[in-house]
């Protein structure tokens, strides 16, 4: 699944009005590498070297949400951007007046509910 996830913790992480976001099984992913967290809502890795917000782990702290066992992967991160097709818009809530979002986008004002 993939989306753009308007929430303030990732507005805060891309200086920009939305992060976009490639969501995979936690489990299909391998990462190696030096990475550094910090601690929001979710676990964030980033760079060390750079900077640059590699993936979150959405559901640290509420392991029963939508996204539980999955990561979330950045998709300014990727070396293939055609991977990314957002299917959804959410947390959209919390999106900045200025935001112009894609109309033909599911929108959901918060985190979808796994049903």
């Amino acid at each position: 699944m993939a989306g753009n996830c308007h929430c303030i913790n990732c507005k805060k992480a891309t200086g920009s009005g939305y992060a976009p976001v490639l969501f995979v099984p936690k489990d299909s992913v391998e990462i190696t590498g030096d990475v550094r967290y910090y601690q929001t809502t979710g676990k964030r890795g980033f760079c060390p070297n750079c900077g640059s917000s590699l993936f979150e782990d959405p559901a640290v702290e509420n392991p029963g949400e939508f996204l539980s066992g999955m990561l979330g992967i950045c998709a300014g991160s990727l070396d293939d951007l055609s991977q990314y097709k957002p299917e959804i818009d959410i947390f959209t809530s919390r999106s900045a007046t200025w935001e112009c979002m894609d109309p033909n986008l599911p929108k959901f004002s918060e985190m979808p509910s796994p049903d």
